[in-house]
This record gives structure tokens, C-alpha cells and sequence, in this order.
């Protein structure tokens, strides 16, 4: 059965997008009903939802996302006073709450406040078929990083503590267990909207499964703590649970819809330096998205008719979604992020067959101009007779939208126009974090070169991107029974957290920075000499084991006598 493109809400619906406009102009009108005067399209929809379901749309409540600067303590008073309930915060930034509908637009008015949103799913979920096969099987990783010259030294990931964010099926890990596969788990967390939830979903593939494997297969003697989120603030509840525990490495092997301009600030960048600053080694893939799942462009329409070209005379971008038609969105942006009211309000719209069918003529997009970051599409995703088009449409001029550069980035769905350079700027993955690394992909693992799907920076600041590489492609209880390896930037983090565990049970590095520093040194020169935006440092590899303790107690002075060594009294030198 085909999906209808979805507005996928994470207030616990979703609604279909109405097909209702032709290709030459999309029938949207902004008013100022009181349902459009919601910002957030999303919350609109959940909103008409409820309606249809007959219920009382005023005593309702919706979770929500708060966006303000810097005055969460108002917020909080704010959304208790309006009868709704504070669920978490993401500290100085978000508050998150379930409010009654008719709170919205009081807390959309709040000074302070830029945007009220539906809470956006900070971890996209991979779609993916596995079984498990009987092991036990040795990921490539570990010849190939030279970890088994490690593990014959004693350096097993003993005493180091890694935490995995992620997706899990608990009966595919008892499966791996029996087979040595993967550790008992020291322990699991899971938040959804401020509710606990079970980390273990029987519908998943496996994908945290498989991260697991590798880590545990490059540092056996590590243990292993298996965490899930589903908002930001769910997840700085997560990372204190983390650090509660002791761990001091993560693994993220999963993707993010924009949320900031793609220089290393935003929410989830926000999260990462929290993670940071309470001793956390942060390893994050890269993304996939460096063939045909990237594009960036000036903001140019030569014929003046309002609609965006993305190429000489072309107003739409065609998305090949293969024989489903189907695509997922992890956002489209521009760099417009200064005061509201000086924003360019971009609309971006899809289309099947020329049809619009998001978002629906009853639902426009987010009004920029009225607070709305500069994002849009993010979250969608679903399947529809094709052709795919993606069109994009000027609605107000901002004070500086020439030279406007526009960003779509695809999770699935392939695009007409597109470049790898850049293609690494989502969440995290542009962290300015000296304990952040996101890790680029070697595939397959014994190749050398860059694997052709692997994200490519730099950043929209300028900073090179990704961190480092590692190798992807590994045979893998979870995957090769489906004739496959575990590839992707997926694989190739959790094989640079693994080495850093490793790293971390010698005693080399006693900082979150200091890990991270070491893992950039512990590379091989990949690509053109020297650092670059497709390698990061290079491919991560371990030098020689060390085969002896580093010494841990203080250097002492002592004293000799003085001696002179040459006489420069004499003229002599």
C-alpha cells in the first residue's frame, strides 16, 4: 500500500497533504483566521485534525515546542498560567509543553518568544530490513584499524563506558548475545516527550544492533549503555543519564533535520556542547548525502515571476524517488537568520504529477517574517504517483535577499540538481566542538578512498568537514544474512567510537578534547595531501600498541650541579 505524502506530526498525527494546485501558481492565501494565525504548519494540521474528530478544538492540547531567547523562566510561568504543562526545556532555548490549543497564539505573542512548532524528531529513523545470523562474525574494522594488535597487548576497552543513541530490537540483541556478538547492556534509557518509553522497539530493523556490534567487536571489554530520545529536550535529559553513569564516549550514528544555519550553532549543536562540557567524547556520522541528495544555489528568478530557478530557466527540481516514488526530507534553508522582520519568506512546495501536495492549500508554510526560523520541509517524507517536483516561491522580500543562498538536503530521494561540497552541514555534524567528530566513510573498508555517498564540507562558515574517516562496509550479523554489508557513515562512527575506546583504556587521553585530538592525529593521509573536506585528517587507523603503562604520578625536580658546557667569554662561539 502507497504512503500519502505526510505532514508527520510528532503530536501524535498525521495528516495527509490535499492535492489542490496546478504547477503555475500555488493556490495559498495567507489570513488571519485564527487557525492560520498558528505559525507552524504542522501544528495547524494537528489542529484541523482534532477539529474533525469532533474534538472541543479550544480545550484540546497539543505538545508543543517553544523556541525564545533566553527566557525560559517566563515561558515556563507562562505556559502554567495558560493551564498547559512544561515536559522539559533544552536550557535557553526551547521549552517544551502540552498546551491547550487555544494557549497558542498567547504564547506565539510572548516577547521573547520567535516561534512555537510542533516538537521536531531530533533522530530520523532508519528504514532498513535485517535478520540476525548465527555468529560469531569479526567486523573488517578490526584488522584494518589494527585493533587486534591492540586487544593482543591488553588494550580491550576495559574500564570505558560507551553510550549509543539510537534505535534497538531487544529479540535481534539477545540473538547477538548468545553468539558473542554484543555485551549484556549496562544499562538503557529511552524519553518521548518527556514520558519514559522502552529503548527496545520489536519493528526495528537492527540498525543500533549493528552500531553496537562494531563497537563491541573493536572494544570488547567496554560496556555498553543503549540510549533514545525522541525531542532536544529529551535528549539533554538523556545525556545527563549518560553522564551519570560514567560514560564518557557516544556513538550517533543516525541523521538530523536542519535546525540552524549550518555553522555550528542550533539546538541540537547546542546539546552536543553540553555533552562536551560534562567530559563526553562525541562521534556522529557524517551523513549519506554526498551524491544527489544535496543542492545549494543563489536565489535567482531572471523572469521575475516570483518562482526560484534552479537552473537556467528551470523553476523545478525534479526528485527521482525509484519505483515507489517516495522521498524523505531533511530540510530545505536559506541564510536569512537575522532579525524577523528583515527575512526573505520562502515557500517550498512539493508537487506530484503537478499537483501541490505539500504543503495543502489550507495549510501555507511558515511565515519567516513572523518569526519562523528559515527552514521548511523538514520532517517530510512519504510516497506519491510521481514525477517528484520540489518548487520554491518568493512571498516577501527581505531586507537582504539578494544573494540569498538556498539549501535542500534529501535522507531519500534523489535530486535533479545537486553537488557533494557542502553536503555536511546538518546538526552535530558541523559542530565547532573540539569533542565533537563526525566521521566520513572509507568504503568498502580496505579501499582507501572516500566512499561516493559519504557527506562533504566544508560548512557554511567555512570550516572543514567531516572530522575524520573511517572504514564502512563490514560484514555483520544484522546485514550480511540480507546479502549486504553494515555500510554507510552509520558503520564507519561506530568504528571510530570503538577505536577510541580502545585509545581511552590505555590511558592516553584524560579529556573529552584530548580523545578527540588523538583520534584526528590517529589517521593515514587519504586524498590530497593534508587535511581536507572530503577525508577530514585522514583514515583512522592505530599506530603501534603501547606496551606499557603511561605513567601516572607526578614528575619530580632534581637537583644537580651546575656545569659549563662551552665558554662564549673567549669569543669562540
Amino acid at each position: 500500500m502507497r504512503r500519502a505524502l505526510l505532514a508527520c506530526l510528532l503530536v501524535g498525527v498525521c495528516v495527509p497533504a490535499a492535492a489542490s494546485t496546478s504547477a503555475a501558481q500555488p493556490a495559498v492565501v495567507r489570513s488571519a483566521k485564527p487557525l492560520t494565525a498558528v505559525n507552524d504548519p504542522y501544528l495547524r494540521s494537528a489542529i484541523a485534525q482534532m477539529t474533525g474528530r469532533r474534538t472541543q478544538q479550544a480545550n484540546a492540547s497539543v505538545d508543543v515546542e517553544i523556541l525564545h531567547t533566553n527566557v525560559e523562566a517566563a515561558v515556563t510561568e507562562q505556559v502554567t498560567q495558560l493551564g498547559g504543562i512544561v515536559t522539559g526545556t533544552a536550557p535557553g532555548a526551547v521549552v517544551q509543553a502540552s498546551v491547550p490549543v487555544a494557549a497558542l497564539i498567547d504564547l506565539q505573542s510572548m516577547p521573547g518568544v520567535s516561534f512555537v512548532r510542533r516538537p521536531v524528531q531530533v533522530n530520523v529513523r532508519p528504514v532498513t530490513d535485517a535478520v540476525v545470523q548465527a555468529g560469531p562474525l569479526a567486523t573488517e574494522a578490526v584488522s584494518v584499524m589494527k585493533a587486534d594488535a591492540w586487544h593482543q597487548a591488553g588494550r580491550t576497552g576495559a574500564g570505558v563506558k560507551v553510550g549509543i543513541i539510537d534505535f534497538f530490537n531487544q529479540s535481534k540483541w539477545n540473538a547477538q548475545q548468545v553468539t558473542g556478538e554484543v555485551p549484556a547492556v549496562a544499562g538503557t534509557f529511552c524519553l518521548d516527550h518527556g514520558a519514559t518509553c522502552a529503548v527496545w522497539d520489536p519493528q526495528e530493523s537492527g540498525h543500533g544492533n549493528a552500531v553496537a556490534e562494531i563497537i563491541h567487536d573493536l572494544a570488547p571489554d567496554a560496556q555498553i549503555y543503549l540510549g533514545q530520545a525522541a525531542t532536544i529536550s529529551d535528549s539533554y535529559a538523556l545525556v545527563n543519564w549518560f553522564v551519570a553513569n560514567g560514560v564518557t564516549i557516544v556513538n550517533r550514528s543516525l541523521g538530523s533535520s536542519y535546525d540552524g544555519p549550518g555553522d555550528g550553532t542550533g539546538p541540537l549543536d547546542e546539546l552536543v556542547d553540553f555533552a562536551a562540557s560534562r567530559g563526553i567524547t562525541w562521534f556522529n556520522s557524517a551523513g549519506n548525502e554526498g551524491s544527489q541528495r544535496y543542492w545549494r544555489g543563489t536565489a535567482t528568478d531572471a523572469d521575475n515571476d516570483g518562482w526560484i530557478e534552479f537552473g537556467p530557466g528551470d523553476e523545478t527540481m525534479n526528485v527521482f524517488g525509484g519505483v515507489s516514488d517516495c522521498l524523505s526530507v531533511l530540510g530545505a534553508r536559506w541564510n536569512d537568520w537575522g532579525p524577523p522582520a528583515t527575512r526573505t519568506d520562502y515557500d517550498f512546495y512539493i508537487y506530484a504529477r503537478d499537483q501541490q501536495v505539500y504543503p495543502s492549500a489550507t495549510t501555507p508554510g511558515p511565515d519567516q517574517q513572523r518569526g519562523a526560523p528559515p527552514i521548511e520541509l523538514d520532517g517530510i517524507e512519504g510516497c506519491e504517483p510521481g514525477p517528484l517536483t520540489i518548487r520554491v516561491k518568493k512571498w516577501a522580500e527581505g531586507s537582504g535577499s539578494v544573494g540569498d543562498i538556498l539549501e535542500i538536503l534529501m535522507y531519500s530521494g534523489d535530486l535533479e540538481y545537486s553537488q557533494p561540497s557542502s553536503s555536511a552541514g546538518g546538526p552535530i555534524v558541523d559542530s565547532k566542538n573540539r569533542a565533537v567528530l563526525a566521521v566520513g566513510a572509507i568504503d568498502p573498508p580496505r579501499a582507501g578512498s572516500i566512499a561516493y555517498y559519504s557527506s562533504q564540507g566544508p560548512t557554511n562558515d567555512g570550516r572543514r568537514k567531516p572530522d575524520l574517516s573511517a572504514p564502512s562496509c563490514f560484514t555483520s550479523s544484522i546485514y550480511s544474512p540480507l546479502g549486504s554489508c553494515f555500510n554507510g557513515t552509520s558503520a564507519a562512527s561506530p568504528a571510530a567510537a570503538g577505536m577510541a575506546a580502545v585509545v581511552a583504556s590505555s590511558g592516553l587521553a584524560t579529556s573529552a578534547q584530548g580523545l578527540a585530538a588523538l583520534m584526528k592525529h590517529f589517521v593515514v593521509d587519504r586524498g590530497p595531501a593534508g587535511p581536507d573536506s572530503i577525508y577530514g585528517t585522514g583514515e583512522a587507523r592505530l599506530p603501534d600498541p603501547v606496551t606499557s603503562a603511561v605513567a601516572t604520578s607526578p614528575s619530580t625536580f632534581v637537583g644537580i650541579s651546575p656545569t659549563r658546557v662551552v665558554d662564549t667569554r673567549r669569543g669562540i662561539g
